[in-house]
């Protein structure tokens, strides 16, 4: 049943005001409220409330007699104070907010509700866009702080294979590291998949998310919240990356070993609450050998 809005409620009122025998308003026309309910689609009880809260505020001194929804405000859950919500999540120190999963572990806000914070600007993402430029100032400080005995070694750098990087032949590289008595040489990484590799898949990633929630300021500040990190991070965090490097293999096995692959969700949290986390993700047989008479494997 709808509800009913302030000008339907005064129109209910006043039909029954028009069935007031002798303009008494305790004594109505017999079957006034059914009569009512039927023409405008509600309950009789309805017709009733509504003419028993028009009396009550007229007996208040409410000439007017006051009918209108109190819906409005007064239903459903009620909203978040965004204020003191704010609030919360400022109190928590920096290095417990630097995601929205460790913040909303901080401050016990749910993560819809700090997406919905910062969507409405009642809170701000700080990530600075600015990036470090090697200058010749600053290049010429490197060079100083380097440790001079290391100077006339051969200093390897291994690149990641980005297209923007250069080859270690081009020229003005060459030049450049061995300038000013320097051996600096550059080497390509060998071709792989971080995918395949336990630590870029997943393990890195856990232990640096612990890292992040402790401020270090120097070099032996950051080795111990390291250290710390890789001593605390749990049993499951590493459990869930060994599933998930199965899970690579087979959707590298489906896709021919290439790398064109989504990895399914598997909900492992769940999964694991439920006790229902496979040890193990089982190959089928039809993928395996399809997979292995694609690559001519000499076993099948």
């Amino acid at each position: 049943m709808p509800n009913l809005d302030d000008t339907t409620r005064r129109a209910i009122v006043n039909a029954i005001l028009l069935r007031a025998i002798d303009g008494q308003v305790d004594h109505v026309r017999f079957g006034s409220f059914a009569e009512l309910g039927r023409l405008y689609e509600c309950n009789e009880r309805t017709i009733a409330r509504i003419w028993k809260r028009f009396k009550a505020a007229v007996a208040a001194g409410d000439a007017a007699g006051d009918v209108s929804s109190r819906i409005k405000g007064n239903s459903g859950r009620r909203g978040y104070d965004r204020v003191d919500l704010a609030a919360k999540v400022k109190a928590v120190p920096i290095e417990e907010r630097r995601t929205i999963a460790t913040t909303a572990r901080a401050t016990g806000i749910s993560t819809s509700v700090l997406q919905c914070l910062l969507q409405d600007k009642v809170v701000n993402r700080v990530t600075s866009r600015i990036k470090p430029a090697l200058t010749s100032e600053n290049m010429t400080t490197i060079k100083a702080a380097w440790p001079s005995g290391e100077k006339w070694k051969v200093i390897f750098i291994q690149q990641d294979n980005a297209k923007p990087h250069l080859a270690p032949t081009d020229p003005d590289v060459v030049a450049a590291g061995t300038s000013d008595g320097w051996n600096i040489r550059m080497l390509c990484q060998p071709p792989n998949s971080l995918d395949f590799n336990v630590l870029d898949l997943g393990f890195f990633t856990s232990i640096q998310s612990l890292q992040l929630r402790k401020g270090a300021h120097g070099i032996n500040l950051l080795v111990e919240a390291v250290t710390a990190a890789y001593e605390q991070i749990s049993v499951e965090a590493l459990d869930n990356v060994f599933l998930s490097l199965q899970s690579v293999m087979l959707c590298a096995l489906a896709c021919k070993g290439g790398n064109e692959y989504k990895l399914p969700h598997s909900s492992k949290a769940r999964l694991r609450r439920e006790g229902k986390l496979p040890e193990t993700l089982a190959c089928d047989q039809d993928l395996y050998q399809w997979a292995a008479k694609e690559a001519q494997w000499p076993f099948n």
